[in-house]
C-alpha cells in the first residue's frame, strides 16, 4: 500500500500514522508520548524503494463496574474519549460518579466503579395517643 493514498484500518486498532522505523502497537500513553516524534501523517516517496510503516495503537477497553458486576464495557479509539454509559441506579441511594474518574483521553485498558450516597431520611414520629 502507497502511504498517503488510503488510510489503512485494522481491526481493533487506531491508525496514529506511518514512520521509517517498524514499532509495535501502543498500548499506553507513555510509549506513544515517547515515540511520536517518529510518528508523520505524511510521507514523501521522493526516494525509489523507500519503506514506510503504519503505526498503530491498540483499541483499548473501557469498563463501568457496579458492586462487582459490569455496567457497561466498550472499545475506544487509542487516545480517545468517552462520557461514560447512563447512569446506573439503586434503590436507596444516589449515584455519585465514577471512581476513578472518567479520563479525558484514555490509551490503555481502564476501568471505574460507580459510587454511592445512601438517601437520608427526616422522620418525624407523633404521639397518637394522649399523656
Amino acid at each position: 500500500m502507497r502511504a498517503g493514498k488510503k488510510t489503512p484500518t485494522r481491526r481493533g486498532y487506531t491508525f496514529l500514522g506511518w514512520s521509517e522505523t517498524k514499532m509495535s502497537p501502543f498500548t499506553s500513553q507513555s510509549g506513544y508520548e515517547a515515540n511520536k516524534g517518529r510518528i508523520t501523517n505524511s510521507v514523501s516517496m521522493n526516494t525509489r524503494g523507500k519503506t514506510v510503516y503504519a503505526v498503530w495503537g491498540k483499541n483499548p477497553t473501557m469498563t463501568f463496574l457496579d458492586r462487582g458486576s459490569t455496567v457497561s464495557s466498550a472499545q475506544v479509539s487509542f487516545g480517545g474519549t468517552t462520557s461514560g454509559p447512563q447512569a446506573p441506579t439503586r434503590t436507596g441511594y444516589d449515584f455519585t460518579g465514577w471512581s476513578p474518574a472518567i479520563p479525558g483521553k484514555v490509551y490503555s485498558d481502564w476501568s471505574t466503579t460507580a459510587q454511592w450516597s445512601p438517601r437520608t431520611y427526616t422522620l418525624t414520629y407523633v404521639k397518637n395517643s394522649p399523656d
